[in-house]
């Protein structure tokens, strides 16, 4: 929903995405992490995609990184521990993340967007990321 926008869409995504998954069962690896993280990349690739498109650029505009709620969400464990690491990130850093992962951008996108230069982006996403690992692992980055 945090990508598409829309219902509907979501609901077709992941209809599609389970039915990808059943058909490519076994090219799931347990070694490399749980099915749910398996999932949600097949999810968020598939959305990207979807909003990427040429049909739901013409149709979106500049929606911006505009949050659409999932109570669902806030039953999982993992999704307190990552609200909690982004919240203990700076606005910058926590930025040019939201606009890497949500909207799917690239670096020259992210840095047109927000004018900054590519290398600052880079340095914030990788300093980003480094801190979300250390606070989700229990370091509090």
């Amino acid at each position: 929903m945090r990508i598409v926008r829309e219902r509907r869409e979501a609901e077709d995504l992941l209809h599609d995405v389970f039915l990808e998954a059943w058909r490519q069962a076994k090219g799931f690896d347990p070694n490399r992490g749980r099915v749910r993280t398996w999932l949600a990349i097949r999810m968020r690739s598939r959305a990207l995609d979807l909003q990427k498109s040429a049909r739901v650029s013409r149709n979106s505009g500049d929606a911006g990184l505009d949050v659409i709620p999932d109570d669902s969400e806030r039953t999982s464990p993992d999704h307190a521990r990552v609200r909690a690491a982004l919240f203990e990130l700076g606005t910058d850093q926590r930025t040019v993340l939201e606009l890497a992962y949500f909207e799917g951008l690239s670096c020259s996108e992210i840095a047109t967007k927000i004018s900054i230069p590519v290398g600052t982006v880079k340095s914030r996403l990788a300093a980003g990321l480094q801190r979300l690992r250390e606070f989700v692992a229990g370091g509090r980055g």
